[in-house]
C-alpha cells in the first residue's frame, strides 16, 4: 500500500483472527490506514466489516479469542508492532484516546467527572500539582462546550445528557493530548442537533492539539462533512482509500458507488402511499467469514463483476492520475 511518509499515523498489514467453535477465521485481512496530522479520516462499511475490530486492534482491546497475527502502527517517528502483546498498552490514554458509541457506558456510573478527568490527567502527565489539575479539568470542560464546568467535576454521569456526557469523553481525549483519537461511531445515540455539536467539538479537539482523527461511523453525510479522506471497508478489507472530495465525486469501487447511491437524501422523492416507497440497497449480504469467496469478496453482490474477478483477490493499488486514492478492483478505470 502506498502511503504518505509525512502522514502522522500509519495503519499497515493489519490482520486479525478470530477463533470460535465453528473454526478460526481472519476477520481483517491486510487493513493499512494513513491519516495525516490535523486530517479526520472516515472509516465505512456496513455491520460486520470489521472497522471496530481494527479501532480495538490498534487500542490492544480486542475480545481473548482474537489474535493479531501481523500489523504495524507508526505514530510520527515510532513505530510498534500489534502482533506483540502489550505492545500499545502504554500508548492508551497517552498517544491514542477514544470516543465511545455509547456515552452512557463510555463512563463508569460510579465514578464523578473529575474522577474519570484526574485519571486521564494523571495517566498524562503524573505529579500534577492538585491546583494546576483542577485548572486543566475546567478549562477543558469548558473548551468543549459545557457550561458551569467547576460545578460540572462533582456531578456523576447519570445527571448529564447523552450529548453532555460525550463532551466529557471529548474533554478527556483532550486532556490526554493524543496523536491519534479513535471516535468510534461518537453521535450513533445522540439526535441530529447534538450529533452536529459531538462532530463540532471533535474537529475543534483536532485544531486545538493537531492530532489525527479516525471516524469510524456508517453515515458517508458526516463523513463529506467532515472528514478530509475515506477509506471504505468491505468484509475485513480495504476497498478504497483517498481524498473524501475525490472519491466521493468519482467513486472508482463497486461497493463504494453502491454505498453512496444508498445514501437517501432530504429532498429524495416519497410516494402518496409510503408502503409502496423503494430505496436502493445493495443485494446480498455479507460473505460467511470462514468461507470467503475465492477471488474478489465483494464479486458475488456486485454488479461489475466478469469471470477474472472470481479467479483470485485483486490488489489494492494507486489510480494513475492520483496516487492516494487506492482501489482494489480490476474495473476500477469503468466504474461511473
Amino acid at each position: 500500500m502506498s502511503v504518505d511518509p509525512g502522514a502522522g499515523v500509519i495503519l499497515s498489514d493489519l490482520r486479525v483472527r478470530f477463533a470460535t467453535r465453528a473454526g478460526s477465521y481472519a476477520s481483517v485481512r491486510d487493513v493499512g490506514l494513513t491519516i495525516g496530522s490535523g486530517r479526520i479520516l472516515g472509516l465505512v462499511g456496513e455491520s460486520g466489516s470489521g472497522k471496530s475490530t481494527v479501532a480495538l486492534a490498534l487500542l490492544g482491546l480486542l475480545a481473548a479469542n482474537a489474535t493479531v497475527e501481523t500489523g504495524s502502527l507508526q505514530i510520527g517517528p515510532d513505530t510498534y508492532d500489534l502482533a506483540t502483546p502489550g505492545a500499545v498498552t502504554a500508548l492508551r490514554g497517552r498517544k491514542i484516546a477514544m470516543v465511545f458509541q455509547d456515552p452512557f457506558t463510555a463512563l463508569n456510573p460510579v465514578f464523578t467527572i473529575r474522577a474519570h478527568l484526574e485519571e486521564g490527567l494523571s495517566r498524562r502527565e503524573p505529579g500534577l500539582a492538585r491546583a494546576e489539575k483542577q485548572a486543566r479539568m475546567v478549562q477543558a470542560l469548558a473548551d468543549v462546550g459545557l457550561d458551569q464546568p467547576t460545578q460540572r467535576l462533582a456531578q456523576y454521569p447519570h445527571h448529564l445528557s447523552g450529548g453532555m456526557r460525550q463532551r466529557v469523553a471529548i474533554a478527556m481525549a483532550l486532556l490526554a493530548k493524543p496523536d491519534l483519537l479513535i471516535a468510534d461511531e461518537p453521535t450513533t445515540a445522540l439526535d441530529a442537533t447534538v450529533e452536529a455539536q459531538v462532530m463540532q467539538q471533535i474537529c475543534a479537539l483536532r485544531d486545538r492539539i493537531g492530532c489525527s482523527v479516525l471516524l469510524i461511523t456508517h453515515s458517508l453525510g458526516l463523513v463529506t462533512g467532515y472528514c478530509d479522506d475515506i477509506a471504505v471497508m468491505y468484509a475485513g478489507e480495504i476497498m478504497e482509500h483517498g481524498p473524501v472530495a475525490r472519491v466521493a465525486a468519482s467513486p472508482k469501487h463497486p461497493y463504494t458507488k453502491a454505498l453512496l447511491a444508498c445514501e437517501i437524501g432530504i429532498d429524495e422523492p416519497r410516494n402518496p402511499d409510503a408502503r409502496t416507497t423503494r430505496f436502493r440497497i445493495i443485494r446480498g449480504d455479507l460473505p460467511d467469514p470462514l468461507h470467503l469467496p475465492t477471488g474478489c469478496i465483494f464479486a458475488p453482490r456486485c454488479d461489475f463483476v466478469i469471470a477474472a474477478c472470481t479467479l483470485s483477490p485483486p490488489p489494492l493499488i494507486a489510480q494513475p492520475d492520483a496516487p492516494d486514492h487506492l482501489v482494489r478492483c480490476l474495473r476500477a478505470g469503468e466504474v461511473t
